[in-house]
């Protein structure tokens, strides 16, 4: 607060709200639900029950950055989805091609704020978890091709063998399904092809880039 030219002294913690919609991108599908004004967030504020700002003091709350994850799939869980409206990109990850950071904003003249409420349940004797799903995405967006549309690309491309390193927070066993989507962009790569495996194994070919003919051009080659 300080950096922004509050002084902690003047402010009690029990008036701190903070205001925000996450930073995904707005629904393409315009009948979806969204919010029309910004949002209170129910946060948590450790030490606020003295009404001063300590040193040891601190605010806790969900931010939900630029990227998405899961929002149109109906099959993978519940709660809200989306209206599919993607044409060739259906994948369950969903980058904000408009904005790389999530903006939150902070108030405090408005009396008290919303809290995280606590509640008291009784959990089920159950053991640890130790097995979990993992997912991992690299979607680098720094080149468009043809300068103009919504599809990026990796600054550099590449003409050999490029290896992508994933790395889980707990060893893989032979009994786990491990699936993965890829999409590539030959560029000016006709009759060339692309094969895709993991540690060499099960590998997969698209079709290759067909020759260009009197009717069609694949320099861009999606």
């Amino acid at each position: 607060m300080r950096d922004n030219g509050m002084n902690p002294a003047n402010i009690n913690p029990k008036n701190f709200r903070i205001y925000g919609n996450g930073g995904i991108m707005l629904p393409e599908f315009n009948q979806d639900p969204k919010y029309s004004a910004l949002q209170e967030n129910a946060i948590q504020v450790v030490g606020e029950e003295d009404n001063v700002w300590n040193d040891g003091d601190y605010a806790l709350f969900y931010a939900q950055g630029p990227n998405g994850y899961n929002l149109y799939n109906k099959t993978n869980g519940g709660g809200f989805k989306r209206t599919e409206t993607r044409l060739n990109d259906q994948s369950e990850n969903v980058k904000n091609i408009y904005e790389d950071f999530t903006y939150y904003y902070i108030n405090f003249d408005k009396g008290a704020g919303k809290r995280v409420q606590n509640i008291d349940i009784n959990l089920p004797a159950t053991a640890p978890i130790s097995r979990f799903d993992n997912y991992q995405v690299i979607n680098n967006d720094q080149k468009n091709l043809l300068k103009v549309g919504r599809v990026w690309v990796e600054d550099q491309g590449f003409t050999t063998d490029k290896a992508v390193t994933f790395n889980l927070g707990s060893a893989i066993q032979g009994t786990d399904v491990i699936r993965y989507r890829t999409q590539v962009v030959g560029w000016r790569s006709q009759q060339n092809s692309i094969t895709f495996n993991i540690n060499t194994q099960n590998p997969s070919a698209p079709p290759a880039v067909p020759q260009n003919d009197q009717f069609s051009n694949y320099d861009f080659f999606l």
